[in-house]
């Protein structure tokens, strides 16, 4: 995973817990997805990896979504279901 920029392998982690995922692989990320999140360590973790409002991650409904590019710092919000 660590070496996959290199070898022009992308990478998709899925996770429900993302305080629990490798830094080396967090900080390697260019871009991320937030679903609802409800444990406060996880809340902690989206808005100190990419910057989101732990307050609007956790009031999110079902199916919605806020996403960061961790490169341009550009926002996009939507919804699946």
């Amino acid at each position: 995973v660590q070496a996959g920029r290199e070898l022009n392998v992308h990478v998709i982690v899925d996770t429900q817990r993302p305080e629990l995922v490798n830094p080396s692989i967090t900080g390697a990320a260019t871009e991320l997805v937030c679903f609802k999140l409800l444990s406060p360590e996880s809340l902690r973790e989206v808005e100190k990896l990419a910057m989101l409002n732990r307050q609007q991650v956790a009031a999110l409904p079902l199916g919605s979504f806020i996403a960061r590019n961790q490169m341009s710092g550009e926002m996009l919000a939507g919804k699946l279901f």
